[in-house]
């Protein structure tokens, strides 16, 4: 006997705010995706949503330019929110208020105080407020995740990270006095987090502006981390660099206890190490084999293809998705710790979650 086909369930609802750059690459993301009904899509821009409705074919009656209008009017499922940081506050504290879960952008919002109200308004009103860290989805992090945590190559000692890019942006980016370490850095320092599977301890950092720099704010930066164990971490960055960018995720270096993990231009490549012991000297004697080419994790969903279906499973389930406000108010901290650094030239111990 034939069984019965399983019930497919109904189609997400989801409200969604901003259409500005991320809001288009998130249109693209909705587009592909089956199983999410994108109900009111709110923009104050009417021209801006005109064209964005007429690339992506959505009815024009799904327009909104009030939020609480929107939410009011179609109730959804959860809403995504893609506007500018100041703006996540407010929006997410109204959803949370009437019992709608809320997925929003990185960074959480445009400071640490607006970053903890949101958070005692999730654990006040108990709805789920998730952020995007969709850089963790990207198949040579999830690959570096795994030799990792195989303990292949033993304990990691410290890490190196560098991230070049020379990027023109406008809009709220020239309103930042830290424009990388804000709006770019957090998925760096997210990573840093998901990687070690550790709370850092301290922060020291250094920004600055290059002569020839086209950013209004300090665009460039130095800092040194230290993490819970005594891993050491050293992060380089640039948004007005001058050749050889790297991509997205940035370059990184893992000394291992028993080897190194290098993940570079999307690649990721693993170069173990062995001990001769028996020297006249008493010391051992170290021999590297040659660096091999890991191959990449398949993943079927990526990036933030991946934390709009966490989300959707966490809201059906109840089951919490890895990102909640509960575990990124660490990242976002880490860029505010940052901050102080620089401005107080002092390294700042990293408090422990609220």
């Amino acid at each position: 006997m034939a069984r019965n086909k399983e019930p497919s369930l109904p189609r997400f609802r989801l409200l969604m705010a901003g259409l500005g750059n991320m809001g288009n690459h998130w249109l693209r993301v909705l587009s592909a995706v089956d199983d999410v009904e994108l109900v009111a899509a709110v923009e104050i821009d009417s021209e801006l949503a005109r064209e964005r409705f007429e690339q992506y074919h959505l009815e024009p009656k799904l327009h909104f330019t009030s939020y609480e209008d929107a939410l009011r009017e179609t109730r959804p499922d959860g809403v995504l929110l893609v506007t500018p940081p100041a703006e996540h506050r407010w929006m997410s504290i109204a959803s949370m208020e009437v019992g709608i879960p809320v997925l929003s952008e990185k960074p959480l919002a445009e400071s640490m105080e607006s970053g903890q109200e949101i958070l005692a308004a999730a654990e006040r009103t108990g709805v789920l407020h998730m952020v995007s860290q969709d850089y963790r989805y990207r198949p040579p992090v999830q690959t570096v995740k795994r030799v990792l945590d195989s303990g292949d190559l033993g304990a990691v000692g410290s890490v190196t990270v560098g991230f070049f890019k020379s990027l023109i942006r406008s809009g709220f980016h020239d309103t930042l006095a830290y424009p990388l370490t804000i709006d770019m850095s957090i998925h760096h320092f997210d990573l840093m987090r998901f990687f070690l599977g550790r709370e850092p301890r301290s922060i020291y950092g250094r920004a600055w502006r290059t002569p020839w720099d086209w950013w209004k704010g300090d665009s460039s930066t130095s800092v040194l981390l230290e993490f819970a164990g005594g891993v050491q971490v050293t992060y380089a960055g640039s948004w007005c660099a001058t050749g050889r960018e790297t991509t997205w995720i940035g370059d990184w270096r893992f000394e291992c206890e028993h080897g190194v993990v290098i993940m570079q231009d999307d690649r990721v490549t693993v170069q173990r190490r062995t001990t001769e012991t028996g020297l006249p000297q008493g010391y051992p004697q170290y021999l590297n084999e040659k660096p091999k080419r890991v191959p990449l994790v398949k993943m079927p969903v990526e990036r933030q293809g991946m934390t709009l279906s966490q989300f959707c499973r966490a809201v059906r389930t109840g089951e919490l998705p890895p990102t909640t406000v509960r575990d990124n108010i660490n990242s976002f901290r880490m860029v505010w710790d940052t901050i102080r650094s620089f401005e107080t030239g002092q390294t700042v111990p990293v408090e422990d979650s609220p």
